[in-house]
């Protein structure tokens, strides 16, 4: 066949890709690792859950590469949060817990892929590239997380947070990380009485007697990270 000097390039339709990491530092390499992969481009960053929810809604991505530890609400709530809005988001955890209760709590809201951040970075390039692909990939390390996970009896705290308004969850957040009912109050824009009537029907509710047992409890389900506090 003669050649006519016209070359045709196959068009990819690549996928958008939102990152949240509480660290800019690891954005930029994923970033760089998203430019590089012709399936792939990235839509938007984000440094903490709360903004992260904000642009998933705004910018509906395809694909959610999220860290577990954030400085505001938790990966896990964040994943949570954007999930009700975007249900079809693809979601590729990058980050450094992989204990079972994180684990168990990840699959129950319906992950595609796993990477652990002590792993090397070839790990994270390919990934990225399979939930591209619409298939799932998931480190050495995660295995064993999933068996302990499912070996664990399922904890009734986890099925009384399906239940809890986004209201709640945000009061169960910060009383979780000691504010008080005026700093909730002032945080949340309410009064100091609705924030006091918060905290008592959500103790009830999560059938708790003080606040510890509610830090006990956020811990547990992911609504926060101790690390962080």
């Amino acid at each position: 066949m003669k050649d006519n000097g016209v070359h045709h390039c196959i068009s990819y339709s690549r996928k958008t890709v939102l990152i949240v990491d509480d660290h800019l530092c690891i954005i930029d390499l994923i970033d760089e690792i998203i430019c590089a992969d012709r399936l792939l481009k990235t839509a938007g960053k984000a440094t903490a859950g709360l903004r992260a929810i904000e642009l998933a809604n705004q910018l509906h991505p395809d694909i959610l590469v999220l860290d577990v530890m954030l400085p505001d609400i938790s990966g896990i709530e964040t994943l949570r949060r954007i999930k009700k809005e975007t249900p079809n988001v693809r979601v590729l955890v990058f980050t450094a817990r992989h204990d079972s209760h994180t684990v168990c709590a990840l699959m129950k809201s319906g992950i595609n892929g796993f990477v652990c951040k002590q792993g090397p970075l070839c790990d994270l390039r390919q990934a990225l590239h399979a939930v591209a692909l619409g298939n799932s990939w998931y480190c050495k390390d995660f295995d064993p997380a999933v068996r302990m996970a499912i070996s664990t009896p399922n904890l009734p705290g986890e099925e009384i947070l399906a239940l809890l308004t986004t209201r709640e969850h945000e009061v169960a957040t910060l009383i979780a990380r000691s504010y008080s009912s005026k700093q909730v109050a002032f945080r949340l824009g309410i009064s100091v009485k609705t924030a006091e009537n918060h905290r008592a029907a959500l103790m009830h509710k999560l059938g708790v007697r003080d606040v510890a047992g509610l830090v006990r409890f956020a811990i547990r389900t992911g609504i926060v990270d101790p690390t962080l506090e």
